[in-house]
């Protein structure tokens, strides 16, 4: 997985069990962008690891099927498409997941051969 050193590279995980997960490069508007991806208002979930977990707020709600990947990242009922970023508490900004995050979390997120 290729990863550019733009604004913010994320990882998208989605909720179809046989999609992939991906990189994109967020940009100045992070929330549209991450809101387009999840598919209406975005809620998030800062996890210990120097992550974050982006989701729509009324996935559940909305019949959207749990996501399996997102659900064990966080460790709570996800539903829907996420995006996982970077969470950094000094440069709240800095959303951009290192070649090294995305690696492991691809392998999380995505764990077929």
């Amino acid at each position: 997985m290729d990863v550019d050193s733009g604004f913010g590279v994320c990882l998208v995980a989605p909720a179809d069990p046989r999609a992939r997960a991906f990189t994109i490069d967020l940009a100045d508007d992070y929330l549209g962008v991450i809101g387009g991806i999840v598919g209406g208002n975005v809620d998030t979930i800062v996890l210990d690891d120097g992550l974050s977990l982006w989701f729509r707020e009324d996935a559940r709600s909305a019949g959207l099927p749990r996501n399996v990947s997102a659900t064990l990242l966080a460790g709570d009922q996800i539903h829907g498409d996420a995006v996982v970023t970077a969470f950094d508490i000094d440069d709240v900004g800095s959303l951009a997941l290192s070649a090294a995050q995305v690696e492991s979390l691809s392998g999380l997120l995505d764990p077929r051969p």
